[in-house]
C-alpha cells in the first residue's frame, strides 16, 4: 500500500515523531577524474569575515576534492564514482551581521574520462 507523502507527514506530526528537515541547499557537482574542478560559495556580502569555518558534517568529498573554511570546494578528483555529503556552509559576519549556519546537501558525480577510440 502506498501513501501519499502529506498524510505520512501529517501522521508523523500527529503522532508525535518529528519529520526529517530538509537543508535548504542542494548542489550537485560534476567533474572528471584528472581534471581541476571548482564549485565556489558566493557569500553574502563582498568582503566577508568568517565567524566559523564550513566542514563536512556528513558523508565524503571525493578523493583529491577539499572544502576550504570560505566554503569553497575544489581540487582534481582521483576516482570515478558519486559521492553525498552533508556541508555546513561557513558562518559569515558582514558589515555587523551574523548569517547563521546552513547545511547543504551535496552530491558528485565524477566520471572517468574515456581513453578508448570511438568506433
Amino acid at each position: 500500500m502506498k501513501v501519499h507523502p502529506s498524510i505520512w507527514a501529517l501522521w508523523l506530526l500527529t503522532s508525535g515523531c518529528m519529520p526529517l528537515i530538509f537543508p535548504i541547499n542542494y548542489r550537485s557537482i560534476r567533474g572528471t577524474v584528472g581534471y581541476q574542478m571548482t564549485a565556489p560559495f558566493t557569500p553574502p556580502c563582498s568582503s566577508p569575515e568568517i565567524a566559523a569555518p564550513a566542514l563536512v558534517q556528513q558523508g565524503y568529498l571525493p578523493p583529491g576534492v577539499e572544502l576550504q573554511p570560505d566554503g569553497k570546494i575544489g581540487g582534481t578528483p582521483l576516482a570515478a564514482g558519486r559521492w553525498h555529503a552533508m556541508v555546513r556552509l561557513p558562518r559569515y559576519q558582514c558589515q555587523g551581521r551574523i548569517y547563521p549556519d546552513q547545511d547543504a546537501a551535496v552530491h558528485f558525480d565524477i566520471l572517468e574520462l574515456s581513453t578508448a577510440p570511438n568506433p
